[in-house]
């Protein structure tokens, strides 16, 4: 770990554009960085070719899983075929699942940033805090 001192410096005040959109009599809304014109989230309508395509194409990992299933039960015999099919089967699934949730939802959500879900140490409240971080 490496020691950093942090001292409190004051406000930031940094450019964050907030829009409202509608579209088609909806509302979408979305922020964009104003610094650097990044969308940091936005939601939009999917279009009909978008939720087709997205939907036909989670029915083909679907189908690839259940074709990848039989192969492997036709293939081998014993205990572990049915695990290997099953395996196939939940690979298909899996694969599909975020295909078909985003193929029938109204509004789409888009970031060109990404999000790290990981907890960030907390600093305590004062004017000078120590933060401990690991390179």
């Amino acid at each position: 770990y490496q020691l950093f001192k942090v001292e409190y410096k004051g406000l930031v005040h940094y450019p964050v554009w907030e829009l409202t959109y509608r579209y088609e009599g909806e509302s979408y809304a979305g922020y964009v960085d104003g610094a650097t014109g990044v969308v940091i989230l936005a939601e939009h309508p999917l279009s009909i070719k978008g939720k087709v395509s997205q939907a036909l194409l989670a029915a083909l990992f679907v189908l690839a899983g259940v074709a990848s299933s039989l192969i492997v039960a036709s293939q081998s015999w014993g205990s572990l075929s049915g695990i290997g099919a099953l395996l196939g089967m939940l690979a298909g699934v899996v694969s599909a699942f975020p295909l078909l949730t985003r193929s029938i939802r109204r509004k789409v959500r888009a970031s060109e940033i990404r999000v790290i879900r990981e907890e960030e140490p907390k600093i305590p409240l004062g004017l000078t805090s120590s933060l401990a971080v690991r390179l």
